[in-house]
């Protein structure tokens, strides 16, 4: 099992689709503590301590695999309780300078990451992936594989509610003076310098460029959070109403598929495809 990727650019990509957490909030916490608490504090289920963290969550109860319950929290001073059973990363804010050593041999490491290895060049190293007991990424051989996460079900793509008759789009070409593709993107600083490409194509094919990046269509008001809108009704909509989308992802990887590929699916547009080489069903 090999995580690396080949880039011919050498190139870092680094994204954030979320604020880093504000630790003051958790320090805070800490210090309202007698200093032996959280070693000391009978919770008689494993703990389980976000060593990145990844909400503002001090602690509370979930349900865990085959155990009744187990407790979360992302405070660190946990290791030394006799409940600690294993530490997550979560792969955006993982750095290699702040790991929790030493590592004892009780001790179970687990990973989520749903970026590519661009986002956090380190998962690019096979040396590096090997550390985790646990994974869960787009790679379709990880523990918790992620590969289909912006599928919720196959119903999503057969589903009828959003697609269009072909006459019907090639009607709104003319009415509402679309291009017969669609390209909708934030990011515009890539490692598969996707734009680059896009740019020459347009010289040849009208394309309707939506996002920040060779801007020429608009967006409406209420869709210009990337994030937060990705699976809006309203961009299901205007998706549907072209033939084309380009599904070009910013990171060439094995596996590493996103909505981009599967959003055009979903309404019955066709998706020209620059990603993953690998399909399978």
């Amino acid at each position: 099992m090999r995580y690396l990727d080949y880039d011919p650019h050498d190139i870092v990509y680094i994204t954030e689709i979320r604020q880093p957490l504000d630790r003051s909030i958790l320090d805070n916490f800490i210090q309202d503590k007698d200093e032996n608490y959280f070693a000391t504090r009978n919770l008689s289920v494993p703990i389980l301590i976000w060593w990145t963290p990844f909400t503002y969550d001090t602690g509370s109860y979930i349900q865990c695999g085959d155990q009744t319950r187990c407790f979360i929290s992302n405070i660190r001073k946990y290791r030394d309780n006799k409940d600690f059973s294993a530490f997550l990363f979560y792969g955006t804010d993982f750095h290699l300078y702040d790991l929790p050593l030493p590592r004892y041999q009780h001790e179970q490491w687990a990973l989520l990451h749903e970026e590519s290895p661009k986002n956090n060049y380190a998962f690019s190293f096979e040396s590096i992936m090997s550390m985790f007991n646990h994974t869960a990424t787009f790679k379709r051989h990880s523990d918790v594989p992620l590969t289909t996460q912006w599928l919720a079900s196959i119903d999503d793509l057969l589903d009828q509610t959003y697609v269009i008759d072909i006459k019907e789009k090639t009607n709104l070409q003319t009415i509402e003076n679309l291009a017969p593709i669609i390209y909708i993107q934030s990011d515009c600083f890539t490692p598969s310098d996707r734009d680059l490409y896009i740019k020459e194509l347009m010289k040849y094919i009208p394309i309707d460029s939506y996002g920040s990046c060779l801007h020429n269509k608009d967006l409406p008001e209420n869709l210009r959070i990337p994030v937060e809108t990705m699976e809006h009704d309203d961009i299901l909509k205007l998706v549907g109403k072209y033939k084309f989308a380009l599904a070009f992802e910013n990171a060439v990887c094995t596996d590493y598929i996103t909505e981009k590929f599967w959003r055009p699916l979903r309404v019955g547009t066709i998706p020209i495809v620059y990603g993953s080489d690998q399909f399978q069903v």
